[in-house]
């Protein structure tokens, strides 16, 4: 009973810590989506036959944003019912809004599912203890990364990227800030081989995160947290919308014991 309460605990901070940073990667934008969820959506609707008449509707898409911060009550009561009720709520939101036309472009919602989907196998499983359940919490964590840098990756295998195209346009218009003025202290005729550099420097870091199934899991969430302060330092501290659930559910899995308590 003790061994078996001992690990409830584990697993319950776990399923806390994934689910506390899904929410803030959720709602980092708040500034922006609530009143263009609230307002901006409404005043200019957007039609595409594309889209079912459901979800091309605005309050659709605002119920489903904001219905996620119902889970924060039930994070204070310790009983697996909650937590699988929590991981229905956040799962269903994320797939919602991914196929909702006024969100369906941005990424955020993207990572939040597949991390949703962590959550629910991680709230709904009943091998308690069990040395597999440990091990698959860890390594399907680590493939839901490795998926989503490897499309990344492939993505970016194309001339323009790989010459370094794509990223000498992206900085010379301003799109990352601080990348443009780091890049504006090199002589013209450098720049493009800079841009070079930049871009294949993350394609490698891409690579790199697409073969996180191979490595622990303590080196992979080091290898996120660098990327996102990476990001702070020479782009924008928004991509946190993006790897803050990665991030939540890799340190999730690392907190889990090794082996069964």
């Amino acid at each position: 009973m003790a061994e078996n309460n001992r690990f409830f605990e584990k697993y319950r901070t776990a399923s806390c810590i994934a689910i506390l940073f899904w929410l803030v990667g959720w709602y980092i934008k708040l500034l922006f989506y609530k009143p263009y969820l609230l307002e901006t959506t409404k005043n200019f609707p957007v039609a595409h036959p594309l889209f079912p008449a459901l979800f091309q509707n605005p309050d659709v898409a605002a119920f489903f944003y904001f219905l996620p911060l119902t889970v924060l009550p039930l994070l204070f009561f310790p009983y697996r019912f909650f937590l699988k009720v929590s991981s229905v709520i956040l799962v269903l939101s994320a797939a919602v809004l991914n196929i909702h036309i006024n969100t369906c472009n941005d990424a955020t919602f993207v990572t939040s599912f597949w991390v949703g989907l962590w959550l629910l196998w991680f709230a709904f499983t009943r091998h308690w203890g069990m040395g597999s359940f440990l091990h698959h919490a860890k390594r399907l964590s680590l493939c839901i990364v490795g998926m989503i840098f490897f499309g990344g990756f492939v993505g970016k295998l194309t001339p323009e990227y790989f010459s370094g195209d794509v990223m000498f346009k992206i900085l010379m218009q301003g799109g990352e800030a601080t990348l443009t003025q780091i890049l504006m202290v090199f002589p013209e005729a450098q720049r493009p081989a800079v841009a070079m550099w930049l871009s294949r420097t993350t394609i490698g870091t891409e690579f790199i995160l697409a073969l996180s199934p191979f490595f622990p899991t303590r080196m992979v969430l080091i290898i996120l947290g660098v990327v996102f302060f990476g990001f702070c330092l020479f782009s924008t501290w928004t991509i946190f919308s993006v790897l803050a659930c990665l991030i939540g559910m890799v340190w999730a899995s690392d907190y889990l014991p090794r082996e069964r308590l």
